[in-house]
């Protein structure tokens, strides 16, 4: 389609058509039609000219007009629409930088420029000279500047206090800090540091800083009657004041008639006293500024008299004490009394406490005579306890708090006793035996305060007794007593039963009821007992025999030893076997040979621990000494190698040899044959003999080594013993009967010693015989082996290679290449890379292989580098142009990121190149593609899909107008009647075409223009308008923009 112009001639068409294709190419021609960047200076801020700079007359080159500016930095002066910068706008000094920009230009490549403006300081025009009150904590030296005066102060300057000759923060100073005593005049300078060629700038303003006016600050009098008035009998109020300015006036406000006039500032304290009593009096001191700024001022000083109160000689009672059963009917009463009575009648606020309370309780009391009296309510005894009634304060109602009335604390306490009860309460008492005293332990008392109690309790069932007595004392819930021996004299089951209980404290006391019950145990009866006793070896414990024990199952005895062996009150506890018991006397108390009587003292029946002395029962034995010998051996140190002989032998000290037996055993085992004396030795183990001389043994051991020669064998990591040149193998000594660590080694080669080779392991650097000498325990072995290395080819040559990676290259396009080659990614990998294996960039090792014995070279390393080309990245909303711009490929290149140039397709796979001049066409889908500057492509490619339609911009600023007519006569030429670029701008709209009757002949849209026929109609010849003037009604269907009604001429 073609651009229409105003219709009239179809000479002048061609005439407007010729026109604007010279004037398209000129513009083509505008490269940098946005100009070139230029910088500017002002330093003359006031000039009134720098209220309008005309930026686009600074760009450089030939810009074209109609561009659009951008405040780069928000410098607050530029409008965007024409491009005029006010500098007086700009609050700060400094370089600025605005940036113009022309869109829609055809063949324009560098579309923007850059003006930098460098604006210099300006400090301003002070006004006349500022007055602030020294009480102000805040004051904005900006106030100096005269408001009217334009322009005003930048505000990146600083300011500086002259007069003091310090810098100030910010630009708010706090006048009442100056603590100006009369008017002063402070000088501040305000500087705006030097920028590009422009000279600093400064100006000075002046603050004048007026005290406030100071009533000063009261310093109130209180005081006690009780202290007299001595002192104030012509008191300066003036006295009671600190800092004040003079030249004020006071004036009283409580009716003292002390103050004659104005000028008066003397008071008689006893005089208003004596006439109007205790009390608060205040006096009012005011005074001027010396500068209206600051306002009047003034203080009130107040004079407070109070009379005292002497508590002296208070107590306090609080009655009365109760047991826990008067709880709830109990009345308190808490009594306050002085002797002699000094306290004035009157109202008082009391303050008390009770214990175990948490807040005091303040209550107001009439104290009559001295004497005042209160109830404290019940509710604070509910509990059985001991409570402290404390009076804390006492406080006249009309006292001020001046005199100091010391009040000591009085305090009473009210006990409430708890009545002796139990209802859990145990009784326990052990079995005794008969005519012993029994101890009762009474527990679950705990309700019970600890302290002294009288029970009563009876016995019955075995025993009987009424109305015993016994005293107690409780602690922790606990308590016992004991029942007299001579209540218990019958066995048998007996049962205690207490049934009363009295505090011996509170003298409160309750019924109770707690029963136990115990045995009363007999006494053992033995009228046979006997003893026997054996002869014995000497260190052996010795057997007892005793008899006539009756029906008794276990009995301790306590005995005695006499004669070669001396020992009293050795206790034994042993069981009772049809009437007879044994136990065996320790040898520790059998410590000499010799006769030694044994004599029984005491019989207790286990059973029921009662016992009774015994008489008369006693034996004799005899203690025989033991053999003494040494086991001696043929070897020092008792260790031999296997093969190795030697002896072990009994030397007998208080015997011969031949008159004892004697019993060999090896780690416990009887050696068979060995009766005497002496026995060769064959094995290790512990070697025992058994002595025996008049019954009585000795036992002998000692132990003995016999190490075997260490067998062992050499294993190579190698399973054939032979290697390649540069391998490493290891040869290691294998234990057949011993831990690789309990032996030591030295290894030899082909019969040579290998100097410092004692590990039991070694790494054969030759081809020939390794043998290795093994000691174990002093004994030695050796074992031998073969080795074998081979030698291996030269490293191969190779150089590093490059690809790309569509290339995809795999191992067999490395060099070198051939069946005797192996690559590798790894200097360490054991496994070949197969030649099917895709490259990636890294370093590859190759190694030649022997065809004689299998070993490999050393490996060479070749770096191999895969170009991976990254596909272009479309920025976001780049697919998105206005038609009208008509944009190109090259501004969708321009919408990418990619690391090279981008090379579009028109398929995905197998499409072809499309060059970057392409005018871009709606809904279409370009395929793009990253080239490298290596000359690699990307494997993958990004698919984008057109949109035409993102017109930001108004519809004039792309030039949008509707033609008046068209001529639809086959030519080629304004054959339709379309409106140009208007499916970019309004993509939706609707057009309606009417005949001057109104006669609706045609509807379009942007896929449908009207070529002259009617679509909707057959009311003119053909379906065919003729030649005239026809009406449309344009319908934008865009952001509610009205339609548009026009008319346009058809010539054929």
């Amino acid at each position: 389609m073609n651009r229409i112009v105003p219709f009239s001639r179809k000479t002048c068409l061609f005439s407007f058509f010729l026109l604007f294709t010279t004037f398209f190419f000129s513009n083509s021609l505008q490269a940098q039609c946005a100009g070139s960047d230029n910088s500017v200076t002002i330093c003359n801020i006031p000039d009134p000219a720098n209220q309008a700079v005309n930026l686009f007359a600074l760009l450089g080159g030939a810009p074209l007009p109609g561009g659009t500016w951008s405040d780069d930095l928000l410098s607050g002066g530029l409008n965007p629409l024409t491009g005029i910068l006010n500098v007086w706008q700009i609050g700060e000094s400094g370089v600025y930088t605005y940036t113009y920009t022309v869109t829609g230009a055809p063949g324009c490549v560098d579309n923007t420029s850059v003006i930098t403006v460098i604006v210099g300081g300006y400090a301003g025009n002070p006004g006349p000279n500022g007055v602030v009150c020294g009480d102000e904590s805040s004051y904005n030296l900006f106030q100096l500047f005269n408001g009217a005066v334009q322009p005003g102060p930048q505000f990146n300057g600083d300011w500086f206090n002259v007069t003091t000759g310090t810098p100030v923060s910010g630009s708010t100073i706090n006048p009442s800090s100056f603590n100006v005593t009369v008017g002063t005049t402070y000088q501040f300078s305000y500087t705006l540091p030097a920028v590009g060629t422009c000279a600093a700038n400064s100006v000075s303003a002046f603050l004048t800083v007026f005290p406030p006016a100071e009533p000063g600050t009261p310093n109130n009098l209180e005081i006690c009657s009780s202290a007299g008035f001595a002192a104030y009998t012509n008191l300066n109020l003036f006295s009671l004041l600190t800092g004040e300015d003079p030249g004020g006036s006071w004036d009283e406000n409580s009716g003292t008639n002390e103050l004659t006039s104005i000028s008066d500032s003397f008071i008689n304290v006893q005089n208003i006293y004596n006439t109007l009593g205790a009390g608060v009096y205040t006096f009012t001191y005011e005074v001027r500024p010396s500068n209206p700024i600051c306002t009047v001022e003034n203080a009130t000083v107040t004079v407070t008299i109070e009379d005292p109160v002497d508590y002296t000689g208070i107590v306090l009672n609080v009655s009365p004490d109760i047991c826990q059963d008067q709880i709830a009917t109990a009345v308190y009463t808490a009594t306050i009394a002085q002797t002699p009575a000094l306290i004035p009648n009157g109202t008082y606020n009391v303050t008390y406490i009770v214990s175990g309370q948490v807040t005091p309780i303040t209550i107001p009391v009439t104290f009559t005579g001295g004497v005042a009296t209160f109830n404290v309510p019940n509710a604070n005894f509910q509990s059985v306890g001991t409570f402290t009634v404390s009076v804390t304060n006492i406080v006249a109602a009309t006292a001020l708090g001046i005199c100091v009335n010391p009040v000591p604390v009085i305090m009473d306490t009210v006990i409430v006793s708890p009545t002796p009860q139990v209802t859990n309460a145990t009784l326990t008492a052990g079995n005794v035996c008969q005519n012993n005293t029994n101890n009762v332990n009474l527990s679950n008392l705990a309700p019970l305060a600890d302290g002294s109690y009288t029970i009563t309790y009876n016995l019955s069932g075995a025993n009987t007794a009424t109305a015993q007595t016994a005293v107690i004392t409780i602690t922790g819930g606990v308590s016992s007593f004991s029942i007299p021996g001579g209540l218990l004299a019958n066995a048998g089951i007996t049962t205690c039963t207490v049934t009363s209980i009295t505090n011996n404290t509170t003298t409160c006391s309750g019924p109770i009821t707690i029963s136990g019950s115990f045995e009363v145990l007999p006494l053992p009866v033995v009228p046979a007992l006997a003893i026997t006793v054996a002869d014995a070896c000497e260190g052996q414990d010795v057997p007892v025999t005793i008899t006539g024990l009756g029906t008794l199952t276990n009995v301790d005895f306590e005995y005695d030893l006499s004669g070669a062996n001396n020992a009293i009150n050795n206790m034994v506890s042993v069981p009772v076997t049809s009437g007879s018991a044994t136990f065996n006397i320790p040898a520790a108390l059998l410590t000499n040979t010799g006769t030694t009587t044994i004599q029984i003292t005491d019989l207790t029946n286990t059973g029921n621990s009662c016992g009774v002395i015994v008489s008369g029962v006693s034996d004799s034995f005899v203690i025989n000494p033991n053999p003494i010998a040494t086991l001696d051996s043929s070897d020092a140190d008792n260790t031999i190698c296997e093969g190795d002989a030697t002896t072990l032998t009994v030397t007998p000290t208080n015997f011969v040899a031949t008159d004892a037996t004697y019993v060999w055993t090896l780690n416990t085992a009887i050696i068979p044959g060995a009766s005497t004396n002496s026995i060769p030795v064959t094995a290790s183990g512990t070697y025992e003999v058994t002595i025996t001389l008049n019954g009585c043994p000795l036992v002998l051991s000692t132990s003995f080594v016999v190490n075997p020669l260490p067998l062992a064998t050499i294993t190579s990591s190698d399973a054939d013993n032979t290697i390649c040149q540069g391998e490493m193998a290891t040869l290691t000594v294998t234990p057949s009967n011993f831990v690789v660590t309990a032996a030591t080694y030295q290894w030899y080669f082909n019969g040579g010693i290998l100097t410092g080779q004692t590990n039991p392991q070694i790494i054969p650097t030759a081809t020939g015989l390794y043998e290795v000498v093994i000691t174990l325990n002093g004994c030695t072995s050796n074992v031998a082996t073969n080795f074998t290395i081979n030698p291996i080819p030269a490293a191969p040559t190779t150089a590093n290679q490059s690809f790309c990676e569509t290339d995809n290259a795999t191992v067999a396009n490395l060099l070198p290449n051939g069946t005797q080659y192996n690559w590798y990614n790894s200097l360490t990998s054991t496994t070949p890379l197969a030649s099917t294996t895709v490259l990636v960039s890294g370093t590859y090792y190759v190694e030649e292989v022997s065809s004689v014995n299998g070993c490999g070279s050393p490996r060479s390393a070749n770096v191999v580098t895969v170009e991976v080309v990254a596909p272009p990245v479309l920025t976001s909303n780049g697919q998105n142009f206005c038609g009208a711009d008509n944009p190109t490929l090259q501004q969708l290149s321009n919408n990418t990121t990619s690391g090279g140039t981008v090379i579009w397709y028109d398929a995905m796979t197998g499409g072809t190149q499309l060059p970057l001049s392409t005018l871009l066409t709606e809904g279409t889908t370009y395929y793009g593609y990253t080239n490298s500057t290596t000359g690699c492509q990307s494997a993958n490619g990004i698919a984008v899909t057109v949109t035409l339609t993102d017109c930001d911009e108004s519809p004039e600023d792309y030039g949008f107008y509707i033609p008046d007519g068209f001529s639809p006569n086959g030519d080629g030429v304004n054959d339709s009647f379309h409106i140009p670029d208007i499916e970019f701008l309004y993509p939706n709209y609707t057009i309606e075409i009417y005949n001057r009757y109104g006669k609706l002949l045609f509807e379009g849209n942007k896929s449908k223009d009207w070529t002259g026929n009617n679509s909707t109609t057959t009311n003119v010849i053909d379906g065919t308008a003729p030649n005239g003037v026809y009406f449309y009604v344009l319908n934008f269907n865009k952001d509610n923009k009205p339609a548009k009604q026009g008319r346009l001429y058809l010539n054929k």
